[in-house]
């Protein structure tokens, strides 16, 4: 996971969303917690599927990340998301 200089976390999981091939997520922290944004659900086709390792963020505040499968050839995925 990640923050950016404004507080907020980005993360990733292995598995959940629709297909339960994982999904990114943001965190942006409230007086009372934390409110939770899905920001893409991986579907294991071009978009990966299972994303796992560190995640990279921009000045811009793309996303950068590693899955380990889906893909052209089903070996995984370089992706960025854009939020």
């Amino acid at each position: 996971m990640i923050f950016d200089g404004s507080g907020n976390l980005y993360g990733a999981t292995m598995f959940g969303g629709r297909s339960n091939l994982g999904l990114a997520f943001k965190l942006v922290p409230t007086s009372g917690g934390w409110t939770e944004s899905i920001l893409h659900e991986f579907a294991g086709g071009a978009d990966g599927a299972k994303p796992e390792g560190n995640l990279v963020l921009n000045p811009a505040k793309n996303i950068f990340g590693i899955t380990q499968a889906g893909g052209k050839v089903s070996v995984g995925t370089v992706f960025r998301i854009i939020p």
